[in-house]
């Protein structure tokens, strides 16, 4: 059998492809990051790596000879649509050289020829995905995949539920989760029945005022740092102090002149410098943001009616590809104030990643919080009163596919989804699409509909009955779970799922 691996650009990652070609597992091709490449590069000289700022580049990968490859047609074409209504959002993050619109559709029907071309090349039986298709070549090829009825495996941490990942064919659709949740409706449900890891879990994370943000989203409420030319006083009083600020200035200088590449839609290497500048620059950007959401906040009440609406960070995945069209959230908060019951208001709380990370300055704009406030009953609450606050009190949640669902569904509240993520199949989630489904959905939350605890842990079973206990990145090590076994539980798991019909 021949796979594609795009992704598994760690150590675990590495071992798991070793494993995997032991089992008769032929691996042609592999879109990995340039860090681990050429680790893997070791173990596996026959294979072709395409490092991923290539690809963005529509650069091809080493040993590919594009000569003969074909333009797609306008059926092709049309049949990724929906891919490419997401692409140019995708392309805007990391458009760092101010690449034309007119050549950003160029570049799109150069992956399709690419990508065709080298399927038909290698004519490989399963793509398998370290993690939801967000990058923008991969995510054309696994849009390619399902046209072309090529098996694709997608491997996803379970945000929300520490240390589970799950297996999945296509990102709108968490079948075997859903299928399993569904065989359970007549079967007897009972705590019990859950493991004492999972009891634990549940019994944590509803208690009434237990934050249940996943754990690596709790720190993220920081200053933002401003981009620095030179080091901060403190830090040459501590290397005078240690006799180490000749190092320091070395590696200081040689960070500042030495070229450093960034994904970019064209090819684009950066002095060190350059870089400084450009985080300085955006900086000052997600600032005005910050201050523009600052000078809107008003109080609130929370003993009236009210839906809770925590905004997702932008640019990322949970909004691009997995909300579609609501990567859009003023148009999800839009469709929820026109559906909105007399009386109700809307309380839209910032991600505060939003004001400091990476890329954030490309995921607002400058009026955007304005903007929201047009929308009737909108407001823009204070970032400092924690979201189990809001959650605590509120009629729903209305999220695109954010773990504050999830942790709604803890504290029995209703859900109001626009997205695609795993929690999507359980009773309490009312997933939305426009005003009429909104509409129904809050008549029913407004006459008391809250989810039943019973179908929460039915949920919670069906979960652990398909997840898997382990991780591909190291951000979501376990240290319970040991590492060979870590390795050789995945491996399994993907062996399984390649032998399985579609």
């Amino acid at each position: 059998m021949k796979i594609f691996l795009v992704g598994f650009h760690s150590k675990v990652g590495i071992e798991v492809a070793k494993k995997l070609a032991q089992n008769s597992i032929d691996i042609p091709y592999w879109i990995i990051g340039n860090y681990f490449k050429a680790e893997a590069k070791k173990y596996f000289p026959n294979t072709i790596f395409h490092h991923s700022y290539d690809a963005l580049a529509n650069k091809p990968a080493e040993g590919v000879d594009i000569s003969n490859f074909m333009p797609p047609g306008a059926d092709m074409i049309k049949k990724l649509s929906e891919c490419e209504s997401s692409l140019y959002t995708m392309m805007a993050k990391v458009n760092h050289t101010n690449v034309d619109i007119i050549k950003q559709q160029r570049l799109f029907h150069e992956y399709i020829k690419y990508w065709i071309g080298v399927l038909d090349i290698f004519k490989p039986n399963a793509i398998i995905f370290g993690d939801v298709p967000h990058f923008i070549t991969t995510f054309v090829l696994y849009h390619l995949a399902k046209v072309l009825n090529i098996k694709t495996i997608i491997i996803k941490n379970a945000r929300g539920i520490p240390g589970r990942l799950l297996f999945f064919n296509d990102i709108k659709n968490y079948a075997s989760l859903n299928a399993e949740y569904a065989m359970a409706e007549n079967k007897n449900v009972s705590f019990s029945n859950l493991s004492a890891e999972m009891q634990k879990y549940y019994q944590e994370f509803t208690k009434e005022n237990v934050d249940a943000t996943v754990i690596y989203q709790r720190t993220m409420n920081k200053k933002i740092e401003s981009a620095k030319v030179f080091p901060g006083k403190k830090r040459i009083l501590d290397n005078i102090k240690n006799f180490t600020l000749l190092k320091t200035i070395y590696y200081y200088l040689r960070m500042l002149f030495n070229w450093q590449r960034m994904a970019s839609l064209e090819e684009k290497y950066y002095f060190g410098w350059q870089l400084i500048i450009l985080k300085y620059l955006w900086n000052r950007k997600k600032n005005k943001f910050r201050k523009e959401y600052s000078s809107l906040v008003s109080d609130v009440d929370l003993q009236r009616d009210f839906i809770y609406v925590p905004l997702h960070f932008q640019p990322e995945c949970n909004t691009n590809p997995m909300g579609g069209f609501f990567e859009d959230q003023i148009l999800m908060i839009d469709i929820l104030s026109s559906a909105l019951p007399k009386g109700w208001k809307i309380y839209v709380k910032e991600h505060p990643t939003q004001w400091y990370a990476t890329r954030a300055q490309t995921g607002r704009y400058k009026g955007y919080y304005r903007e929201l406030l047009k929308i009737k009953n909108v407001h823009l609450v204070k970032i400092a009163i924690p979201a189990h606050a809001f959650i605590a009190r509120a009629r729903a949640v209305a999220t695109v596919t954010g773990t504050s669902g999830w942790e709604a569904l803890l504290k029995s509240k209703p859900v109001l989804l626009y997205g695609y993520v795993w929690y999507m199949g359980c009773q309490g989630v009312f997933n939305i699409q426009g005003v009429d489904d909104c509409k129904k959905a809050l008549e029913k939350i407004a006459d008391g509909y809250k989810p039943k605890k019973r179908e929460i842990i039915k949920f919670l079973e069906a979960f652990e009955k398909i997840s898997l206990k382990g991780y591909l990145e190291s951000r979501f090590f376990i240290k319970e779970l040991d590492w060979q076994d870590n390795i050789k539980n995945v491996t399994a798991k993907l062996l399984s799922e390649l032998s399985a019909k579609s």
